[in-house]
């Protein structure tokens, strides 16, 4: 009878044992990822909580297999991302959404990469529609990484799901990341090219009566930065016909913002909006100031060439100062000398060709 006591002791230290080392499912843990959208706000140390959404029945083999493959070289990593990009877009989606409320941080940022590429040059309406659903019943930490994956996507539906969350959010650390989102979706050139197409969404929201200046601040730039000829054009005319005294003293922040961020226009398809018209404002002009301030900024030589046709008409020493002190590159600080030598005479105030060389001779 000892015996047999003995063995049973025995028996439950060893279940003990075993429960003990074995911890609980990866799924259930916290999950942390680092994100390649700047997050001003430290994120709140919260578990991401498991969803009651149907589990997605992956129809390759391509995630089961990693899960052994070591993921800690260049080559593993790219291997890895070769074969997830040969499926279509709701595949990489499922299998992003299988692994989402785990630890696997690398794998995450590695499908959410070929997720962003593959939506990027395939407009799937089910994905979209999914992640949608998913931002608006996950919690803190689901919806922090749904902000970056939507940043990174980078398209005009991946933005509007942005903005849509950001109408109705009330928490300052989900809107600070959207806005962070926002800004990298504008900056990111993929494929070379700047995407107008994201310029419509941001464009709706700028036309909403708001006194929101943060929501009016991180919209205008965004607009300015995707430099869409309608955006632009949209946020000259926010500008009216203030002088910079009148804007100066003016509460109308449609009008201030559309100041202040028409100079991080860099999109050389706005240089034509820029140009138009800016030897018919008055020196005073707001709208003439930022538009100067704007085309100085491009660093491009056709930008710069609008501004000599301007300059030799001007009076305003004061601003061809500050337009041509701007100038860096090599084509326009070329143009501008020898515009200077070899355009004398069409040059009718003495007093801004002598600003001009001065400025070119230090450069």
């Amino acid at each position: 009878m000892k015996k047999i006591l003995i063995l049973s002791s025995l028996s439950v230290i060893a279940l003990i044992y075993m429960y003990a080392n074995n911890p609980a499912d990866e799924a259930s843990k916290s999950y942390t990822v680092k994100t390649n959208v700047h997050i001003k706000s430290k994120v709140k140390d919260k578990q991401i909580s498991k969803r009651k959404i149907e589990k997605k029945v992956i129809p390759s083999n391509i995630i089961k297999e990693s899960d052994n493959r070591s993921m800690d070289t260049v080559a593993s990593r790219q291997k890895f991302s070769d074969e997830l990009v040969k499926n279509d877009s709701k595949y990489i989606y499922d299998a992003w959404v299988k692994i989402l409320d785990t630890q696997e941080r690398r794998k995450l940022n590695l499908i959410s990469d070929a997720l962003a590429w593959k939506l990027q040059h395939s407009d799937e309406i089910k994905v979209y529609e999914e992640l949608n659903e998913l931002y608006t019943y996950s919690e803190f930490k689901q919806q922090m990484i749904l902000t970056d994956l939507l940043g990174r996507v980078s398209t005009a539906k991946s933005t509007s799901i942005l903005l849509e969350k950001l109408m109705h959010s009330s928490d300052n650390e989900i809107n600070s990341a959207i806005y962070d989102a926002i800004d990298n979706s504008v900056s990111n050139l993929w494929d070379g090219e700047f995407h107008i197409e994201l310029s419509e969404p941001l464009e709706k929201v700028w036309n909403k009566e708001t006194k929101d200046m943060k929501l009016l601040s991180n919209i205008g730039n965004s607009i300015a930065k995707i430099g869409s000829q309608n955006g632009i054009k949209l946020l000259i005319g926010k500008m009216k016909n203030y002088t910079l005294d009148e804007l100066k003293n003016s509460k109308d922040n449609q009008a201030i913002v559309a100041f202040n961020v028409l100079e991080n226009v860099t999109n050389p398809d706005a240089i034509d909006v820029l140009s138009d018209s800016i030897t018919n404002y008055n020196d005073n002009s707001a709208i003439l100031y930022a538009k100067i301030n704007a085309l100085a900024s491009q660093r491009n030589v056709v930008a710069t060439a609008s501004l000599l046709s301007w300059a030799k008409n001007t009076k305003s020493s004061q601003l061809v100062k500050m337009a041509f002190s701007k100038l860096s590159d090599t084509k326009s600080l070329e143009l501008v000398k020898k515009s200077l030598k070899d355009e004398v005479e069409e040059y009718r105030n003495y007093e801004i060709r002598e600003v001009m060389l001065e400025i070119v001779k230090n450069k």
